[in-house]
């Protein structure tokens, strides 16, 4: 009658033990164990030994299935996204149209001057190259010239023109190479003193008064839309580039990658503690029922 108790219990016990036992040996030992020069199997614990592997198929999972394209395109671009960014851009439109320090002064204080320098020579460089290919292409002299030859004849009565037609005809080939070589020559300098001299002027103003010269009402919430609007198109046109400079994947896998053993432990445990226990009590069940099982069967012969 004993073995009818204790077979049932034994069997529990064990389902319990060893249960609880791979679990336990899911994360320990943390380290290899030695034994001489030899280590012994099955150590370190599964998860420490496969961290390495972990890591990487938990990173790619996240970045596939969790934190993808779209998904993280959809939070850039949430209604919450977009509060924030309007609240920020008033905070600044706020403090920067009240303030009297020039845009200058503002540059020099927000370390600026010469990232903005340095985009202006370059914005120059550019207009300046594009134009000299233009006028290349475009013979300003001969547009120059047709206007003014007709402005010219237009107002000549038909005997003065019959002499003044012959004389602008042999003048047409210089007068249009000396216009076209005099706009090449000089405008490059020309566009260069435009941009530099209005450059150091506007650095001169505050925002205020930049703003009254060119005439132009502030309305806040008009601004915040606008500044939406040109970040959502940065988002969606970019949004790929975005993801890649994030990398989501070696992230995720880098911070996993650095845990030590017992802090991955400690997260796993965490998450799944009471799924784990529940693993233990089933194996403790599953050893009790077939305790009874085989005392029974052994009832029978």
């Amino acid at each position: 009658m004993i073995e009818y108790i204790l077979t049932p219990i034994l069997g529990g016990v064990i389902g319990l033990g060893t249960n609880y036992l791979a679990l336990r040996m899911l994360f320990h030992p943390l380290k290899p164990v030695y034994i001489g020069k030899k280590q012994l199997p099955l150590t370190p614990g599964l998860i420490p030994k496969e961290q390495e592997r972990i890591a990487s198929a938990l990173g790619k999972s996240i970045a596939d299935n969790l934190l993808d394209e779209t998904t993280l395109e959809q939070a850039l671009t949430s209604d919450l996204a977009h509060e924030k960014i309007k609240e920020v851009a008033k905070e600044i439109i706020f403090k920067y149209y009240q303030d009297e320090k020039t845009f200058n002064q503002l540059f020099e204080e927000l370390q600026l001057s010469e990232s903005i320098d340095k985009a202006i020579e370059k914005m120059d460089e550019q207009m300046c190259s594009q134009i000299d290919k233009y006028l290349k292409t475009a013979d300003i002299g001969e547009q120059l010239f047709a206007i003014a030859a007709e402005k010219i004849t237009s107002k000549l009565n038909p005997m003065i023109l019959m002499v003044a037609n012959p004389v602008i005809a042999s003048a047409h080939d210089e007068v249009v190479k000396f216009i076209n070589e005099t706009i090449q020559e000089r405008s490059g300098e020309l566009i260069h003193n435009f941009i530099t001299t209005q450059y150091a002027e506007t650095k001169e103003f505050t925002p205020v008064e930049l703003l009254k010269k060119m005439q132009i009402d502030v309305n806040v919430e008009k601004i915040c839309e606008m500044i939406v609007e040109g970040y959502d198109k940065v988002v969606h046109n970019h949004s790929k580039q975005i993801i890649s400079a994030i990398d989501v994947e070696g992230i995720c896998t880098e911070k996993i990658r650095n845990f030590d053993a017992a802090q991955l432990e400690k997260i796993i445990l965490e998450i799944a503690n009471k799924e784990m226990n529940s693993l233990v009590v089933i194996g403790g069940v599953l050893g009790l029922l077939i305790g009874i099982v085989n005392s029974f069967i052994n009832s029978l012969f």
